[in-house]
C-alpha cells in the first residue's frame, strides 16, 4: 500500500501496525519510508532495492549490504505526526517479541501443550517463510524477463498475475508503479487482489476512508500508450492530444508568474509552460514537500532530470494543469 493510497482512521492504522508486528514484516514507519524511497528513486543507487544490481541483490543482497545512509532522502513528516506510528517506532522490539513470537508460543502451550512447536513453527519458521515470499516476489516483479510492462516501461516493474496468490495481490506491479497513488493493484474484477478487498472492507467498517483511484480512462490510455511504444521499440514518447493546445493558452511574463504564485496559487513553470498544481499538491505520490521545492520556480530540471523518471501518465497529468505559456526564457537564477 502506497503512503497516499487511503486515508486511514486511527483504528485502521493501529490494526495495520499490530498485524505488521505479527508477521514481522517491515513496520509501518520503515515500510512507508522504504516504499516512498524506491518510488521516488526507482532503479538507481538511492533505491534501497535497486533492481539494476541484479535479482539476488533485490531479493537478499540489499539486506546483506544494508546501508540506509545511502538511500534517497524521503520526507516522512506526515508519518511522524501520527501518534500511532511514533508509538510503534518506539516500542517495535517489544511488540514483535510479544506479538510475533510470544503469542503463537502461548497459544500452542495453552491449546495442546507444545510451546516449543509454537515458537519454532508458528514463530520463527512463519516469520522466515513470510519474509522470503515478500523478498522473492519483490525481486521477481522487477526482473525484465519475468513479466509484462503493460502500463509503463519507465521503471523495472512488471506484471505477474500468478504471483498475486503468494503476496495478497501485488502481482500487477507495473500498474502499481505507474499509478502509485491508486490503492489497487488488480483493477479487473478477476484480478487476485486480497489487499484491495481488505481495504474496501475497512472502508465499509469505517476503519479507512477516501481510497484513491485512477479513472478507467487514464488506465486505458496508459495501456494503449505503452502498446504504441512497444510497437516502436520503446523509442517514441506519446503525450495525448486531448489537452488544451499550447497556442490557445495565454502568454505570461516571468514577473507576472511570480506575482500570481505569491498570491497563494501553487504554480510551477516546466519546459516554458506555467502549470497550476494546487489541486494536485495532496495527490503527488512523492509527497507535498517535493512540490513545494519547485513552486514559483523553473521546475523543468526537477521534472525531467531528477532521480525519478516520470511516466507518460505523469506527463499527461501535468499537461492537464497547463494555464499559460511563459514569454521568453526563465531567468538563469530564478531565485537568486
Amino acid at each position: 500500500m502506497a503512503k497516499k493510497d487511503i486515508e486511514p482512521t486511527e483504528f485502521k492504522n493501529l490494526d495495520d501496525t499490530y498485524i505488521g508486528k505479527l508477521e514481522a514484516a517491515a513496520f509501518v514507519y520503515m515500510h512507508d519510508l522504504k516504499k516512498a524511497g524506491f518510488h521516488v528513486d526507482d532503479d538507481i543507487d538511492k533505491d534501497p532495492q535497486d533492481a539494476t544490481k541484479g535479482f539476488f541483490f533485490r531479493h537478499m543482497g540489499w539486506l546483506l549490504a544494508y546501508k540506509p545512509q545511502t538511500w534517497g532522502s524521503v520526507n516522512i513528516s506526515d508519518l511522524m505526526e501520527d501518534p500511532v506510528v511514533r508509538w510503534q517506532q518506539k516500542n517495535y522490539l517489544i511488540i514483535f517479541v510479544l506479538g510475533g513470537l510470544g503469542l503463537p508460543t502461548f497459544i500452542a502451550h495453552i491449546g495442546w501443550n507444545d510451546w516449543q512447536g509454537g515458537l519454532v513453527y508458528a514463530g520463527f519458521l512463519r516469520v522466515f517463510l513470510s519474509l522470503q515470499v515478500v523478498f522473492f516476489s519483490g525481486a521477481l516483479m522487477h526482473a525484465d524477463w519475468a513479466g509484462e510492462k503493460t502500463y509503463s516501461d519507465k521503471n523495472s516493474s512488471v506484471n505477474m498475475s500468478f504471483i498475486s496468490i503468494l503476496n495478497n495481490g501485488e502481482g500487477n506491479h507495473n500498474f502499481h508503479h505507474t499509478f502509485p497513488s491508486d490503492y489497487r493493484n488488480g483493477v479487473q474484477w478477476y484480478n487476485i487482489d486480497l489487499s484491495k478487498w481488505m481495504i474496501l472492507l475497512w472502508c465499509q467498517l469505517g476503519l479507512a476512508r477516501n481510497p484513491v483511484t485512477v479513472t478507467g480512462f487514464e488506465i486505458e490510455r496508459a495501456r494503449r500508450r505503452q502498446e504504441r511504444r512497444n510497437r516502436h521499440g520503446g523509442t517514441v514518447e506519446y503525450v495525448d492530444e486531448d489537452h488544451e493546445d499550447l497556442s490557445t493558452l495565454p502568454v505570461m511574463q516571468w514577473t507576472e508568474y511570480i506575482e500570481q504564485a505569491n498570491t497563494g496559487r501553487c504554480l510551477v513553470c516546466i519546459n516554458g509552460v506555467i502549470h497550476d498544481i494546487s489541486d494536485f499538491m495532496g495527490e503527488h505520490p512523492g509527497g507535498r514537500d517535493l512540490l513545494h521545492q519547485v513552486l514559483a520556480d523553473d521546475g523543468t530540471s526537477a521534472f525531467y532530470n531528477g532521480s525519478h523518471d516520470h511516466s507518460s501518465h505523469a506527463k499527461n497529468v501535468l499537461a492537464g494543469m497547463r494555464i499559460a505559456v511563459l514569454e521568453g526564457s526563465p531567468p538563469t537564477n530564478p531565485r537568486g
